[in-house]
């Protein structure tokens, strides 16, 4: 329903922000990464994202959580982001910390074993 489809709006957000952000790429790839979106759509949800971490002291500490998650892992930036991009998938669709914990702990073992 609308509750579930702005969930998955706010994570795909929040991918297009750290792809922007920590692996520094440009908007029209990012769009084109995530569905052959329009660089303004990026553009405009990276601006969203930086608002909402700016305001939202829980979301904030949400995106601080994956980034500590990320530096521990031994992936590429490029790799880092898309396993960011998964885990607030994960956390915002089912909303719970126990999903992120286990998916965070797979992430950091694939990395090791690359």
């Amino acid at each position: 329903g609308r509750n579930r489809n702005y969930r998955l709006t706010k994570a795909r957000h929040m991918a297009m922000y750290l792809l922007r952000k920590e692996a520094k790429m440009g908007f029209k790839e990012i769009g084109m990464s995530l569905g052959g979106r329009d660089h303004s759509t990026v553009i405009n949800a990276c601006q969203k994202v930086s608002a909402m971490i700016s305001n939202d002291s829980s979301f904030r500490n949400k995106v601080q959580v994956l980034q500590n998650l990320l530096d521990k892992s031994c992936l590429s930036v490029v790799q880092q982001m898309f396993a960011a991009c998964f885990l607030m998938f994960i956390y915002v669709c089912i909303e719970s910390v126990f999903a992120l914990v286990i998916v965070s702990l797979l992430i950091i073992n694939i990395s090791i074993t690359l």
